[in-house]
């Protein structure tokens, strides 16, 4: 049964009725004087909560789902604001807000932050896979020391982007350079490059990833995939596996990145580059069908060995040539291979933070066309 877990993020609210909360940020510094006593909720379906991302919400709540899905809202007054989430393990958060540095909390955390003059944004995303344990956002409790939140939804950004991929994409691991194995707790979407890429362009995102999947074959699976399924399988559905299928209607992106291919090769003796092709072929299909004019950015990832390069490469420019028209330009980029020292030979967070540096002027050079 999933227990209900607040997760309060407080906005100037700082000793009024307080208890001791004993939680820890990612820097382990301990956080003390949580304020407990609420004055009223701000509802999950508010129209001034923004969401981005694949969020679907129901007469329950809000659930998050791919990393890098986001809530945000504009305080306008000197209210307090704390949001209350529930999920059936531990998820990890990325907190930002106007004038402080961001960091990562758990949804077990209570986590006070400074008073801010208003108006300020505070933005909460998704940085953990969480796969197992899709997080639900209920809504904002309101601190009883300071007035009841005004509230406005943070404005659209001008440009949009979507990235569809694997671990690369998610973050997998990129707080440790120890080559550690996986666990929630050292990965962070928003150290990834595909954050960071769309920060540098202010865009707002959009990411279809998981950790293990690809074309036509998930990591250590010999002929196909046998478990969630890959991602032509899962694309068109709200999650993976969902009987619910995702409205495109709600997101067009200007740029579209697909880095998929890593698992694909895992073993190279047992690669079918007829079926990762068919399938790639398969998801484009999709892709352009729903998005007819978006620019879209065909990647080979950091990890890839030099036969997967030689084997992909091809086929991956063979696709650009048959899918890029007047009306939807297809482009390709390789990040420069290297031997990751995040967990399970990842790139880590300064490694992913060079591969965002080396896409970053070609997306400005297609922006500027």
């Amino acid at each position: 049964m999933k227990t209900r877990v607040t997760f309060l993020i407080f906005l100037a609210c700082m000793s009024i009725n307080s208890f001791v909360c004993n939680a820890q940020n990612s820097q382990g510094d301990r956080l003390d004087d949580c304020c407990s006593i609420s004055s009223g909720k701000i509802p999950y379906n508010d129209k001034n909560i923004r969401y981005d991302g694949r969020v679907l919400i129901d007469s329950t709540a809000a659930h998050l789902f791919y990393p890098g899905t986001s809530i945000s809202v504009t305080v306008k007054n000197e209210g307090s604001l704390c949001a209350e989430f529930s999920s059936t393990g531990d998820v990890f958060y990325w907190i930002e807000v106007d004038g402080h540095e961001a960091y990562k909390v758990k949804s077990s955390d209570l986590v006070p932050l400074p008073k801010q003059k208003p108006p300020y944004t505070v933005k909460i995303t998704l940085a953990s896979e969480g796969i197992y344990h899709n997080p639900k956002f209920y809504g904002f409790i309101c601190c009883v020391k300071d007035p009841f939140p005004e509230i406005s939804r943070p404005a659209d950004k001008k440009l949009k982007f979507e990235f569809i991929g694997n671990s690369i994409t998610c973050g997998y691991g990129t707080e440790v350079t120890d080559r550690s194995p996986f666990n929630d707790s050292t990965s962070n979407f928003c150290h990834g490059f595909a954050y960071r890429t769309a920060k540098a362009f202010d865009a707002e995102i959009m990411t279809v990833a998981r950790s293990g999947i690809g074309i036509y074959r998930n990591y250590g699976e010999k002929d196909s995939a046998l478990y969630y399924g890959c991602m032509p399988d899962n694309y068109e559905k709200l999650w993976l596996d969902s009987d619910k299928k995702w409205d495109f209607s709600k997101f067009t992106p200007d740029l579209l990145f697909i880095n998929l291919g890593t698992n694909d090769t895992w073993e190279m003796s047992s690669f079918n580059a007829e079926k990762y092709e068919k399938n790639f072929r398969k998801l484009m299909d999709m892709v352009t069908a729903h998005y007819p004019t978006t620019t879209v950015v065909l990647l080979t990832g950091s990890m890839m060995g030099p036969e997967a390069l030689a084997a992909v490469k091809p086929i991956l420019d063979k696709l650009q040539k048959d899918y890029s028209t007047k009306k939807r330009l297809v482009y390709r980029f390789d990040f420069t291979p290297v031997m990751g020292d995040g967990a399970d030979w990842h790139p880590s967070a300064a490694q992913q933070e060079a591969m965002s540096k080396e896409l970053i002027p070609f997306v400005k050079k297609i922006l500027e066309k």
